[in-house]
């Protein structure tokens, strides 16, 4: 019981060393993708309203992943291709989109995404796979760093 209470923990401090990054426009989709990612131990959760919002506030706090609604990444001048954290792949960027936004992915051209999260009714499985890749990631940059 010990152990499985103790791997239960390993797996919750998985992801601490991730933060996250949500523009979702529908609030209904971003607070159930908060949630997921609060279940799976993410502790660094920053939600953005608007583009602009999430604009310059990544300029001064820049998280390691964004999940962005297919649907607010071009809006009134602001165009998430074009931001420079994203454009010197600072930041790895995750699409959020339905299934009516299909048409829209086609439309990405040579935009870079890190992965892709259909709406669903449970986003922790997908969520952990991008996590655990982005990780992996960090943890690579990190030591580049070091």
């Amino acid at each position: 019981m010990l152990e499985e209470n103790q791997n239960t923990h390993d797996d919750n401090n998985r992801f601490q060393n991730i933060s996250v990054g949500l523009l979702v426009d529908d609030l209904d989709e971003r607070e159930n993708l908060a949630l997921a990612l609060k279940r799976l131990g993410v502790t660094q959760i920053v939600e953005y309203p608007t583009i602009e919002k999430m604009w310059t506030e990544v300029l001064s706090r820049p998280t390691s992943l964004i999940i962005v609604d297919i649907r607010l990444m071009n809006r009134e001048g602001f165009y998430l291709k074009d931001h420079p954290l994203i454009k010197e792949g600072r930041i790895l960027t995750t699409i959020f989109y339905n299934s009516s936004d299909i048409p829209l992915l086609r439309s990405l051209g040579n935009f870079s995404y890190y992965g892709k999260i259909v709406r669903q009714a449970n986003y922790c499985g997908p969520l952990n796979e991008i996590l655990g890749q982005a990780s992996h990631v960090v943890r690579l940059e990190n030591k580049l760093v070091d």
